[in-house]
């Protein structure tokens, strides 16, 4: 007889969604990364000495034992330099879209927390909305129903800035969302930066200026994502969603 998956049940299968999630992005990204960063002028001096090894070679089947075939080097090296011109053209692009893609990943992990969480404790969702007669006489099962109500609790609740989501993490639950200041502020200016580069083309505004109030930056400056900014966001999402998975079960056994 199969058992009913507990709150824990569901909050490592949502955990375990992410995490490959993150490390299919994370792979893609230093995959993509190591070929662009391989790429440097003795590059060229190596499309030379592969074509001299080839060409010395004792075989008869050698590149240099074949008359008619074309003279490789100088396709390889217009590859070669147009591959680098894109990489000069387009600096950080890869890192800003992945980075973009790094937050979306991290807000759907905490959309789909809370739906586990109002659906496995349907106290939560005690308010003084009503329902219509069509809504419940719609809903199959009761448990439809719960779902329907968090689905909807859920969707005002996605609206809410991170600073209004841990809010209400601390007035729901009584969970804090940061374990520290610092770390809160961290998260608070990576999805700041996020909605420039999604709204503002990298370019800081009086929303981020506002949000970030200690932040150096001047308004109309340029942001980017460089590697360090990457790894660094990338260890503090984990950390938060770990943090968060710990303390609901903590809360909830």
């Amino acid at each position: 007889m199969a058992t009913t998956p507990t709150l824990k049940d569901k909050l490592d299968h949502v955990a375990d969604g992410y995490h490959n999630s993150v490390f299919t992005l994370q792979n893609f990204v230093n995959t993509i990364n190591a070929g662009l960063e391989t790429r440097n002028p003795e590059d060229l001096q190596g499309i030379e000495n592969w074509w001299e090894s080839m060409k010395s070679m004792p075989s008869p089947d050698s590149v240099a034992s074949q008359p008619a075939i074309v003279e490789p080097r100088p396709f390889l090296r217009r590859v070669y330099e147009e591959s680098l011109r894109m990489v000069n053209r387009y600096p950080g692009l890869l890192y800003e879209m992945a980075f973009i893609s790094r937050i979306a990943l991290f807000d759907a992990f905490l959309s789909d927390v809370l739906l586990v969480l109002l659906c496995s404790r349907p106290e939560m969702l005690k308010s003084g909305k009503t329902l219509t007669n069509e809504d419940i006489i719609d809903a199959p099962d009761k448990q439809a129903l719960i779902r329907m109500m968090a689905e909807r609790a859920l969707s005002s609740i996605s609206r809410e800035s991170i600073t209004g989501l841990s809010d209400w993490f601390r007035s729901r639950t009584n969970i804090e969302l940061f374990k520290t200041d610092q770390q809160r502020d961290i998260i608070i200016e990576l999805m700041s930066r996020r909605n420039l580069f999604v709204h503002a083309n990298g370019f800081v505004n009086s929303q981020y200026l506002s949000a970030v109030p200690n932040s150096t930056v001047k308004a109309n400056e340029r942001l980017f994502v460089d590697d360090a900014y990457w790894r660094k966001i990338d260890a503090e999402l984990i950390g938060v969603a770990e943090t968060l998975r710990f303390n609901i079960n903590q809360k909830f056994p």
